[in-house]
């Protein structure tokens, strides 16, 4: 109620600090001895150090150890999995390109692992799309996926392992929260069960000869599904032939994990926490003898305990390990009888605890544990008939986060002005339903503006509605002669009128979502908006430059209009984003739009956007169109579209042509870069300049940036083609394609926004030089 200071104080009547201090004495006093006998790293790294990054797990041999597959972060920006010629010691490829494909989500780093086939051709792995376990089958030579391969009944497993005559695929999996061993026939294409219990099975490999399969169970005298009291895992061997199952009693109460068979068959290779580490053991099948042949500190071991972190070559001694150390996960590949190995003979039934026991130990320890775990009240609690009380979820809005809440005033000539506003956002406490609120104003009290939406996401089709009205302010200045009575007399004036056009939208809409993957969707959209305006005059006068009077009108204003809109749209994007935008894949969205009321028109987008990532450079491709289809499309109720923003295309920005108009020549000016149609097409090549030491130029993490070649290009046209003719004394318009190229740099300000001023040189302009501009969004 007061704090943890309070609470530390008038229980255990230490200060923090006090026990802080103790907290950090016992620590030293327990682990230090534990950390001196310690031997040197066995093998030799399997990526040289300024490449391997800080994950680096999950090796696998190929039978004959011409390959080694392994998941990394080497290039940064993802995590996947890459094909290694152990020879060579070249990284060919990645095998892990599923991923990126359409309809495949993920694959499983964390806990799984993949296999080769005997003859090294293929490589299958787990991926996961659309909530399931898919076996994906790469072809090893050109790093293709051939086979996406579903187990009807089998929607989650993990850790296939390729049988020696290449015909059946073992596996781990997971029905209704129950773990067995499962045999895929990948000739038949058939799914068979080989262990049915309530027994926790992981971690299976095949002997050399496809006769034995070795793995790690918790079956065993420790486990008592009564009590939900789970033992240990425990090295267990499965014949092939008579499915029976023998149950290794080595290390009793320790986790011997990720078993693997020697070449001749005559002996077993795993990990074990018997020391309270997690070490390599060696097990001799015959004499029944066990070996230590590390000794870490810190442990062989991948993400979690159950991550694949030992590999043996099926055809000879080739071993790797992942070993972390240092904060990094490192593999090294070495050979079972590398003399850098220890060789200790152990105890079978000898285990020590101390190195994976929290202080304090001991008597001392025990007597507390003893205090809190009393088996009779487990008994008691077991004999109950319902372990649970079921409650109905009764999900309720909760605030998740409000910002941007500001409030000010502000006077001057042109009168007082209010600005604010703040926006919150709710959600259950599933994150299911999602309500969105925001308020805003700025200038005066016409100017108010807000927002209310609600997202569905309990099913994977997800819909939501939203309400607005939204004040969209813009303004005039002007002078001009003009009289005013001041008493009897009228003065000769100037008038500085400041034209306030207010259009107001209120909108209501309705939207919907369908994923086919995460990569992959479609939207819909509806809405149905009400437009009208205001238009307020503030009017200063000045008499031979004397400030004269001030009055405020409101103008007439043409009537409001109806506007409704309907959309749909697919979308695609499986790009990986680096610091400022996009470095790798694609991106798409191609939708069509129907506008009805006092505009009636259709509109179609494509927009396609290719990222190649060439180390360190980048490669960068938009092909964009947006069109107005139809008896509206012309309307003065919609503005035309403009080549010149400079997210289009840079160097034709409506401020150049103001400061450049005297000296345009040609025929060439704005109005040849707005129509009812576009067409933009952008090519980059990017470097990233300053952020993460194995990404960028320079090692600077402050302000990530990236260096930028562009060249731009587009045409703009309307209903009328790409000449509209002679119209009341007006010069035609003759439509041409403009471009441009320059240089641009993007930097990425404290993760709030992308900054981007760049040079541009426009090839359709006559005048000197080029157009300094900023952007102030991400790379598209």
């Amino acid at each position: 109620k007061y704090g943890y200071h309070a609470a530390m104080d008038s229980v255990l009547k230490l200060r923090p600090e006090e026990i802080s201090s103790l907290w950090k004495t016992a620590m030293e006093r327990h682990y230090n001895p534990l950390m001196k006998d310690t031997m040197a790293v066995a093998g030799e790294r399997l990526l040289p150090l300024g490449e391997s990054g800080s994950i680096n797990i999950s090796p696998v041999y190929s039978p004959d150890a011409k390959y080694v597959a392994f998941i990394s972060e080497k290039d940064v920006l993802s995590i996947d999995i890459h094909l290694m010629e152990v020879n060579s010691g070249r990284v060919v490829r990645k095998l892990s390109g599923a991923t990126r494909s359409s309809h495949i989500d993920d694959f499983n780093y964390i806990e799984s692992v993949g296999t080769f086939s005997p003859d090294n051709s293929l490589f299958a792995y787990t991926v996961v799309s659309k909530g399931r376990n898919y076996l994906a089958v790469v072809d090893v030579e050109s790093g293709k996926t051939v086979q996406n391969i579903p187990m009807p009944g089998l929607p989650v497993f993990n850790n296939p392992s390729w049988s020696p005559d290449g015909r059946y695929i073992l596996m781990s999996g997971l029905v209704e929260g129950q773990s067995d061993l499962y045999l895929y026939d990948y000739h038949a294409q058939k799914l068979e069960r080989l262990t049915n219990d309530q027994y926790s099975d992981i971690h299976a490999t095949w002997s050399s000869d496809g006769n034995t399969i070795v793995f790690a169970s918790d079956r065993g005298k420790d486990t008592d599904f009564r009590y939900f009291r789970f033992g240990s895992f425990r090295l267990c061997l499965l014949d092939v032939q008579t499915r029976s199952i023998e149950v290794m009693d080595i290390f009793p109460g320790a986790d011997n994990l990720h078993p693997h068979f020697s070449p001749d068959n005559e002996r077993l290779f795993f990990l074990s926490d018997a020391d309270g580490f997690r070490n390599l053991y060696e097990y001799d099948l015959e004499t029944n003898t066990v070996y230590r042949r590390t000794r870490y500190f810190t442990g062989i071991s991948g993400i979690t305990k159950f991550s694949p972190a030992l590999t043996l070559a099926r055809n000879n001694n080739a071993l790797a390990y992942s070993l972390y150390r240092d904060g990094k996960y490192t593999i090294y590949r070495t050979e079972t009888e590398d003399p850098d190995f220890v060789r200790e003979k152990m105890n079978t039934r000898q285990v020590n605890f101390l190195a994976a026991t929290l202080p304090p130990a001991g008597e001392y320890g025990d007597q507390q544990n003893k205090q809190y775990f009393n088996p009779s009240q487990v008994e008691q609690l077991m004999a109950r008939d319902s372990l649970f009380d079921e409650v109905p979820l009764k999900p309720r809005f909760q605030l998740d986060y409000i910002g941007n809440h500001t409030i000010g005033v502000s006077a001057g000539r042109f009168g007082t002005g209010l600005t604010g506003g703040i926006n919150a956002m709710f959600s259950d406490i599933l994150g299911t339903q999602t309500l969105f609120g925001a308020f805003a104003l700025n200038g005066e009290i016409y100017d108010l503006g807000g927002q209310l939406a609600y997202l569905n996401q309990k099913r994977i089709f997800q819909w939501g509605a939203s309400l607005s009205y939204v004040p969209y302010r813009s303004a005039a200045l002007s002078y001009f002669p003009d009289e005013i009575n001041y008493g009897d007399t009228t003065l000769q004036v100037l008038h500085e009128a400041l034209d306030i056009l207010r259009t107001y939208e209120a909108q209501v809409g309705l939207f919907a979502y369908y994923p086919f993957s995460m990569q992959r969707r479609v939207e819909a959209t509806a809405s149905f908006a009400r437009y009208h305006h205001r238009l307020d005059r503030l009017s200063n006068y000045y008499y031979q430059g004397i400030f004269a009077g001030a009055e405020r009108e409101k103008l007439p204003v043409p009537d409001g209009f109806n506007l409704a809109r309907l959309e749909a749209a697919f979308v695609e994007d499986n790009a990986t984003f680096g610091l400022v935008g996009p470095l790798d894949g694609r991106r798409v969205r191609f939708s069509a739009e129907q506008f009805l009321g006092a505009a009636d028109f259709r509109a179609y987008l494509g927009d396609y956007r290719q990222y190649f990532r060439l180390r360190p450079f980048s490669f960068a491709l938009r092909l964009y169109h947006y069109g107005r289809y139809g008896k509206s499309e012309d309307s003065e109720l919609l503005p035309p579209l403009f080549l010149g923003f400079p997210t289009h295309i840079r160097g034709y920005s409506g401020n150049s042509f103001s400061r450049n108009s005297s000296i345009e020549t040609g025929g060439f000016n704005i109005n040849q870069l707005m129509g009812s149609r576009i067409f933009v097409s952008n090519a980059e090549l990017r470097l990233p300049f300053t952020g993460p030491e194995r990404l960028s130029l320079i090692h600077f993490n402050l302000l990530p940036s990236e260096l930028a070649l562009f060249v731009d290009g587009g045409i703009a046209w309307d209903s009328k083609g790409y000449v509209n003719p002679e119209v009341n004394n007006v010069a035609n318009i003759d439509r041409r394609p403009v471009f441009s190229g320059g240089l641009s740099l993007r930097v990425n300000v404290l993760g709030y926004l992308v900054v981007e001023p760049y040079y541009a040189v426009p090839l359709q302009r006559n005048f000197e030089g080029g157009e300094f501009g900023v952007n102030f969004v991400p790379a598209w």
